[in-house]
């Protein structure tokens, strides 16, 4: 009998920390389908294999130019032409990415999308039915009971941690911590990021008192963000974070931190409303944000404590479980 196999069309550069994780599941659900999987990012590899997995809509239908005859799936990690548009401001760039992701929804065989939010969007923009598809939010950690130390609850240690990118909405975050503190005179935030001066300048501009600038590489961050209390994930209403699932939250919660996130991720107000020890912001009332934070550090004892640890393991049993996606995805496969 014939040994199946799928390429995974990587290019240099599309691989990073949270892709590895993702892609490394797709290939674990393949393998125990009986598929033999290859990785190359050399184009004259696609002529060679029947089946094709990209995780990029440009290199989909540079693929598909390649070898039409080829089944081919591909991810969609986000709305790129909105990202395109909300990072350069060109309109130009937006489009290109249009035709790169309508072609995509027009000719592959399996898409995988981050979020239902995403596919809904797909179907209502492009106007494309798309019947074959698997959904599977962006994550990159399991659970790790070991690296939590409760010691750190006791006090309101706030962290935020990536770029200083607009959409991240860093200057919100500060702007935010700056009316907590003044009213938990003990807390202290602290700022991860490889872009130190863009951070100071903001911690000036809103007089934070007590902080941490710094930057830590990679594989030490999870030993560095254990030891916080709260961890922000802020976000503005824009299409690119309605339909998005950042995996900074599953990060948070597998490190044992109380995860300060709005409502505008609609993939976690289904999944992770229903946790009353995770905070959740109305992004319509931000005036209310600092009340509900200080109140929620006020009643903090071990029952919320307890309460938050129980949500964390639901968590990981279902909407952050390896497992289950490969279990799901061999079925689909």
């Amino acid at each position: 009998m014939k040994v199946k196999t799928i390429l995974f069309y990587l290019p240099d550069g599309t691989l990073n920390d949270a892709t590895e994780y993702y892609i490394g599941i797709l290939e674990e659900a393949f393998k125990e389908k009986g598929f033999k999987v290859f990785y190359s990012g050399d184009i004259k590899e696609v002529s060679k294999h029947k089946y094709i997995l990209t995780i990029e809509a440009k290199h989909f239908l540079k693929v598909k130019l390649k070898k039409p005859s080829a089944k081919v799936i591909n991810w969609f990690q986000g709305v790129v032409a909105e990202e395109a548009l909300l990072t350069t401001n060109s309109l130009l760039r937006k489009r290109v990415w249009q035709f790169f992701e309508l072609f995509t929804l027009c000719f592959s065989n399996l898409n995988f999308y981050v979020s239902e939010s995403m596919r809904l969007y797909f179907e209502k923009k492009y106007k494309v039915r798309n019947q074959n598809f698997f959904i599977m939010p962006c994550f990159n950690k399991q659970q790790n009971t070991e690296l939590v130390d409760e010691r750190k609850y006791k006090e309101a240690s706030f962290v935020y941690a990536g770029s200083m990118a607009k959409w991240q909405c860093v200057e919100e975050t500060v702007c935010l911590y700056s009316k907590i503190e003044k009213k938990i005179p003990h807390s202290s935030l602290t700022i991860l990021t490889k872009e130190v001066e863009v951070a100071q300048k903001l911690i000036k501009k809103y007089g934070v008192k007590k902080y941490n600038i710094k930057y830590v590489a990679l594989d030490q961050l999870d030993d560095e963000l254990r030891k916080y209390k709260y961890g922000f994930l802020i976000r503005n209403e824009h299409v690119v974070n309605k339909v998005a699932t950042p995996t900074k939250m599953s990060s948070y919660l597998a490190l044992g931190i109380i995860p300060i996130y709005t409502d505008t991720i609609e993939d976690f107000c289904e999944h992770l409303s229903r946790f009353q020890s995770f905070i959740k912001l109305n992004h319509l009332q931000t005036q209310q944000w600092c009340d509900q934070i200080v109140d929620y550090e006020n009643k903090f004892d071990d029952s919320i404590l307890s309460q938050y640890q129980e949500s964390v393991n639901q968590v990981f049993l279902d909407y952050y479980s390896r497992g289950v996606y490969i279990e799901r995805l061999k079925r689909l496969i």
